[in-house]
């Protein structure tokens, strides 16, 4: 674990490299949680976070899925990469922050133990996308729905 005043710092000078995860239920809806956080506090976003060093992106989605919303994760495909560069960050960063995002697809056999982690005040399918959401979440979930 990174002591937090070195990942502030970390945070301040370096882009983060992350992993964001696509899961579509039965019907076609997109799993989403609401970010109790920084950056993107309060806006529904797609479970995911960083990919530690030596874990292969695959791995981390798996890692995050079962951290973030206690859910068994397979067949991970890789969509493509973006970034996501805020004017806010956690921990009151100066100058936001900057993550290099890996976008994967991937399945879940059963929700029926769903739980989210105490970084969430919620998590919920979508079945269409909404106007207010980040342009980001628009763009990766249209690209994750053609893959």
């Amino acid at each position: 674990m990174i002591p937090l005043e070195e990942y502030k710092i970390m945070l301040e000078k370096l882009a983060i490299p992350c992993v964001d995860v696509v899961i579509e239920n039965k019907v076609g809806e997109v799993l989403m949680i609401k970010r109790s956080n920084e950056p993107a506090k309060g806006q529904w976003w797609l479970p995911g976070g960083r990919i530690f060093k030596k874990e292969t992106i695959k791995a981390a989605a798996i890692r995050k899925i079962r951290e973030e919303v206690g859910l068994e994760l397979s067949n991970v495909v890789i969509v493509g990469a973006y970034d996501t560069i805020f004017d806010e960050g956690p921990f009151g960063i100066k100058g936001g922050t900057h993550s290099v995002n890996v976008l994967v697809k991937g399945k879940v056999k059963s929700f029926d133990n769903m739980e989210i982690n105490g970084d969430h005040s919620g998590v919920k399918f979508f079945r269409d996308v909404q106007k207010d959401w980040h342009p980001y979440i628009k763009e990766t979930i249209a690209a994750a729905r053609k893959k």
